[in-house]
């Protein structure tokens, strides 16, 4: 796939990628930098000119997408078990879960607030969260689908950060890992959004009705609450 680079005096250097199958302009934040991908042949002015009509809404990527820095003495409430950050005098970094803790220690001489070391941070978390979190997103969605009077096939866990759930024709569920960050009533609201799933593939008219009188009337409120929610991650 072509690839070239607009410098932007606002986003910065941003890549451009041209698909052939692309129909329009994709813009999109990736690793804290702007990535377009563009039809085919589409002219640099064109796309420049883009950015600049869509600068309100591409600032508000970069927000959505802003990364939490974590350092020394942060703790991360989950729905399974709290997360420390600690600095210690060893050579690397060192992930313990011990009383039911998942403890963090970066080296000292670590400076912590780069990228390399944020993401070596945050995917040695999520390698530990999605081992202690399995139990109890599978009792949950046991526990609702009981309710609901409804059956799954079965359940597997990700690390999709954008997707939360997903129901497939087999009735197979996946839930992300990232739920566990959620309140226990947004936890919910995304068990219940996959449950109706099992009914209504799509969604229709009669799937938001279902899914609404599984959330008790609530739908749109929870979906509300949902989008706005910020990962501490």
């Amino acid at each position: 796939m072509p690839e070239i680079f607009i410098q932007d005096s606002e986003f910065g250097l941003i890549k451009v990628c041209y698909n052939i199958r692309a129909k329009r302009l994709i813009f999109r934040v990736k690793d804290s930098a702007l990535q377009v991908t563009a039809p085919y042949k589409t002219e640099a002015k064109v796309i420049e000119e883009s950015i600049q009509r869509k600068r309100t809404a591409i600032r508000g990527l970069f927000a959505k997408t802003s990364i939490n820095i974590l350092r020394e003495g942060d703790e991360i409430a989950t729905r399974v078990v709290p997360i420390r950050i600690y600095s210690h005098n060893l050579s690397k970094l060192l992930f313990t879960l011990k009383d039911n803790t998942l403890n963090v220690f970066v080296p000292q001489s670590t400076e912590v607030e780069t990228v390399s070391i944020q993401k070596r941070i945050k995917q040695g978390i999520i390698t530990i969260l999605k081992r202690v979190a399995e139990p109890y997103l599978h009792a949950r969605l046991d526990a609702l689908a009981k309710a609901k009077g409804v059956k799954y096939n079965k359940l597997t866990i990700s690390t999709a950060l954008t997707r939360m759930g997903s129901c497939s024709v087999k009735k197979d569920i996946s839930l992300s890992v990232y739920l566990i960050f959620y309140p226990q009533h947004l936890v919910d609201y995304v068990m219940l959004h996959e449950l109706a799933h099992l009914t209504e593939m799509n969604h229709s008219l009669r799937f938001h009705a279902l899914c609404n009188n599984y959330c008790e009337g609530r739908e749109r409120e929870l979906e509300q609450e949902f989008k706005q929610f910020r990962i501490p991650l």
